[in-house]
């Protein structure tokens, strides 16, 4: 099963001359422009208007507009490239014994995860501190 892709309009138009593909709508273009960046194009791809946060957006603020799905490439080269993510690197492994592995490992449990915002997180800091002040 291959791993679902998106990318806002806006973020796509941050690409050099992808603003001039879209503005073509030249099917081979927008094709050859969305497997650059990490889609699968045999699969196709929607546009979508929806509300969204785009990558680049300098506020968490959603934003209504356009945003190019599909899904994304598992093919060795897109692996190999550091830019696939992790669910596209274990759709493309083919030992079941080493994916079985990866799936293991891939298991997030990482402790600031658990933290709800940065003001709680600083706050237990903060009491951590001063703890260790009064036991020395």
């Amino acid at each position: 099963m291959a791993a679902v892709r998106s990318i806002s309009i806006v973020d796509l138009a941050k690409i050099p001359g992808a603003v001039g593909v879209i503005q073509r709508n030249k099917q081979e273009e927008i094709a050859t422009l969305l497997h650059q960046i990490g889609f699968d194009t045999t699969y196709g791809w929607e546009l979508n208007e929806c509300l969204h946060r785009p990558l680049t957006a300098k506020t968490k603020e959603p934003f209504f507009g356009i945003r190019v799905e599909g899904f994304e490439r598992c093919d060795p080269e897109w692996i190999k490239s550091g830019y696939a993510s992790a669910e596209a690197i274990l759709d493309s492994c083919t030992d079941n014994t080493l994916r079985d592995e990866l799936v293991r490992m891939n298991k997030q449990g990482s402790a600031d995860k658990a933290w709800h915002s940065e003001e709680t997180a600083k706050s237990v800091i903060r009491q951590e501190i001063k703890t260790k002040k009064r036991e020395k």
